[in-house]
């Protein structure tokens, strides 16, 4: 496929953006770039599920995109997927002819995993050491979902696809087994309380060596009811909410909705024709990022909504009769969980400032001070990216007053000793002397920012104490 890369055009990008988007050539995957585009392409059993076949996606793309090598001919000629007989023709003509620079060698790599892309043969794993860690899990009550307010009486329901342990920090952790279509665990999901109250997420592990797969709780041989969604607690909480209902399977997809859960929720739907699915979702805000390296602001829809469509696609293409329903919390609570307890997002807001203040007070430790200041940076370049991403929608900025606001906050970024590297320049910022250097280098910029355009002034940092560049 590399070969093939090669021939369409593509070139290898920078090792430094390579290892930004997590491209490593020695574990056997490439970034390559073409026209402002960027895919990456894996050897076989490069990717977290195994593939046994090359393949590539793009970066920052949709869910569901990318492939092997037929789809990668397909996206290079914009065909169709109703081309198969052209790509073979492309690939004839490929393999048999003599490479430029020295590639025939990779025209025999592809020749030898063309078997393996048409026959789509699933790489054999051994599920034993992630099924004994399972077992050696124990079973009981978890005070961690006690204090999610999940009560005993659904724990107990649901005892056999429920662990609990305590991990390296002492803290007490809750686990759930994904299961393949038979029911054998091919993986385990590890929830616990945060680490640090500055931690954005809770605590979270797979067990090694497993897959992701689905997350499937309760009636697993006809059930009546489906529950959907990312985390296995939200569904709980749905459940528990709806009044336990009898017949009812949670399947969770661990945060990610995979082209393997998508194929299973489509055959569990297929299998299951009376039952109807239950979509539960998060009330999320749209995400609006910043692309350092194109420098411009980008809009992706609220992450719980395309959850929500990728699971209806992916039901309805096995099962299009199938009955799906969307629910989501009351509009001031940010999940079911969340509801459940009464924790609105205002609250939320309340309790980080409030932690905000305890770590950013003088008698507090020099780690939490740190931490503190890595988070003011981080909610104010998320607010200057709304804010340019409306004033650029509004039509008050062009596309070039965009990017020359974000090498303004970049600059920032750097001051703040935000990265290792500046995201632009790749200049190093290690060093106080460093960082106050950026930091004059922004308020001169700032001043000859863009008219009309008043950009707020970033958190002050903290020194590193010794942990480094924050992340």
């Amino acid at each position: 496929m590399r070969a093939l890369a090669v021939k369409y055009g593509w070139k290898t990008a920078s090792a430094r953006r390579a290892s930004e988007v997590g491209a490593d050539p020695r574990a056997g995957s490439w970034l390559y770039e073409k026209g402002g585009q960027e895919v990456m392409i894996a050897a076989p059993g490069a990717t977290k599920q195994g593939a046994a076949h090359w393949s590539w996606w793009p970066v920052g793309g949709g869910k569901g995109e990318g492939g092997g090598c037929v789809t990668f001919v397909q996206l290079n000629h914009g065909w169709g997927r109703g081309t198969l007989g052209r790509v073979r023709q492309e690939l004839r003509a490929f393999l048999g002819a003599v490479e430029p620079n020295g590639l025939r060698h990779q025209a025999n790599i592809i020749r030898a995993n063309l078997q393996d892309v048409a026959d789509h043969v699933p790489r054999v794993r051994d599920y034993g050491p992630v099924r004994a860690a399972w077992h050696r899990l124990k079973s009981g009550i978890s005070s961690y979902l006690l204090g999610r307010g999940i009560d005993e009486e659904t724990q107990r329901h649901f005892a056999g696809d429920i662990r609990v342990g305590e991990n390296g920090h002492g803290r007490p952790f809750v686990a759930f087994p994904a299961r393949a279509t038979d029911g054998g665990i091919i993986g385990v999901e590890m929830k616990g309380p945060k680490i640090h109250p500055l931690d954005e997420r809770s605590w979270s592990r797979v067990e090694k060596g497993g897959d992701r797969g689905i997350t499937r709780m309760g009636e697993r041989t006809r059930p009546t009811r489906i529950y959907v969604g990312e985390a296995a607690i939200d569904l709980l909480t749905a459940w528990q909410r709806d009044g336990r209902p009898a017949g009812a399977l949670l399947c969770a997809t661990g945060g990610t909705f995979t082209e393997r859960a998508g194929r299973e929720l489509a055959e569990l739907a297929e299998r299951n024709p009376d039952a109807r699915i239950h979509v539960v979702i998060d009330n999320d805000d749209p995400k609006i990022r910043i692309d350092w390296q194109k420098g411009a602001i980008t809009r992706q829809e609220p992450p719980g909504d395309l959850f929500a469509t990728a699971v209806d696609r992916a039901v309805r293409f096995r099962a299009p009769d199938a009955s799906v329903v969307r629910r989501r919390p009351l509009r001031e609570f940010k999940d079911f969980n969340d509801w459940h307890r009464g924790i609105t997002k205002a609250d939320g807001t309340i309790a980080l400032r409030e932690t905000l203040a305890r770590c950013e007070a003088p008698d507090a430790s020099p780690a939490d001070r740190s931490r503190a200041a890595e988070v003011r940076g981080r909610d104010w370049q998320r607010e200057q990216a709304r804010l340019l991403y409306d004033e650029e929608l509004a039509g008050n900025m062009s596309a070039a007053e965009v990017r020359a606001n974000i090498a303004v906050m970049a600059t920032a970024k750097e001051s703040r000793g935000g990265a290792e590297h500046h995201p632009v320049t790749g200049d190093n910022v290690h060093g106080e002397a460093e960082r106050l250097a950026a930091r004059a280098a922004w308020e001169a910029k700032k001043e000859s920012a863009v008219v009309g355009w008043k950009m707020q002034a970033p958190p002050p940092s903290e020194p590193d104490c010794g942990r480094g560049p924050h992340r």
